[in-house]
């Protein structure tokens, strides 16, 4: 039988685990997003942005839990990049990719996918789709403890 204890133990090491990838990770991609002058939040507001072709600013950061000071701050950015292109409808900033915006990621999404098979490397196709069954589990867990 399983103690509480050894259960905690399990937990704690889970965690620890998934953070020290997530961190590693995070580390590496924020260097390469580095030498373009973006960083990790820039990338998903990019990305975001292409799955969607046009977003209005609200919604952006509702969409990836941005304050408004941090999502402004932000497109401005990607703005004086040429990255994104800015159409005003009275209070509401449209916002989609420009083409210098789109080549960008061109290049910056296969990266993040190369990076993604290194860091799955050692699980056969069997093992990444076990993985991804339980962390699908796991982040409907933690939505529901929010």
């Amino acid at each position: 039988m399983v103690t509480e204890s050894e259960k905690m133990n399990v937990s704690h090491e889970i965690w620890m685990m998934i953070m020290k990838i997530y961190n590693e990770n995070l580390k590496t991609f924020s260097m390469s997003l580095k030498e373009v002058g973006l960083n990790p939040t820039h990338f998903e507001v990019l990305h975001l942005i292409f799955r969607n072709q046009t977003m209005d600013q609200k919604t952006i950061a509702q969409t990836l839990n941005l304050t408004q000071g941090n999502i402004t701050h932000c497109i401005r950015h990607l703005d004086k990049l040429e990255l994104i292109a800015i159409e005003k409808d009275w209070k509401t900033k449209h916002i989609s990719l420009t083409e210098k915006g789109k080549k960008l990621l061109d290049d910056l999404i296969p990266a993040q996918h190369q990076m993604m098979e290194h860091t799955l490397r050692g699980l056969d196709c069997n093992q990444k789709q076990q993985l991804r069954e339980l962390l699908v589990a796991f982040a409907n867990t933690c939505k529901k403890s929010v």
